[in-house]
């Protein structure tokens, strides 16, 4: 991940500067010391969540890497719902809208 981390986030960046949304680009070290390197999005859409989850897939392609859709609770856990990218392939909008309870 260390090597791909830094154009990540740089467009991850670019990509929610032009989203329209309310994003943050995630960069933190893990306990375990992985460098986690990804998108905070808070909303209740799937329209504006496959936007995301798209511009995502591009950039696994383009790094040969995999990312997380997950959520967190009310105590801050986070818990994964689906893994997609270069070797897990396209996510499914309408699996993850449904088990995240997000409406159309």
């Amino acid at each position: 991940m260390d090597a791909v981390a830094e154009p990540l986030v740089t467009a991850i960046g670019n990509w929610i500067a032009g989203c329209n949304c309310t994003a943050q680009v995630v960069d933190d070290a893990a306990a375990s010391g992985e460098r986690v390197v990804g998108l905070r999005i808070d909303t209740g859409k799937r329209a504006v969540l496959k936007t995301a989850l798209d511009a995502l897939h591009g950039l696994a392609q383009a790094h040969a890497i995999d990312f997380v859709v997950g959520y967190l609770d009310d105590a801050g856990t986070a818990h994964k719902v689906c893994f997609f990218g270069n070797e897990e392939g396209r996510p499914d909008i309408a699996e993850i809208g449904s088990y995240l309870g997000l409406r159309r």
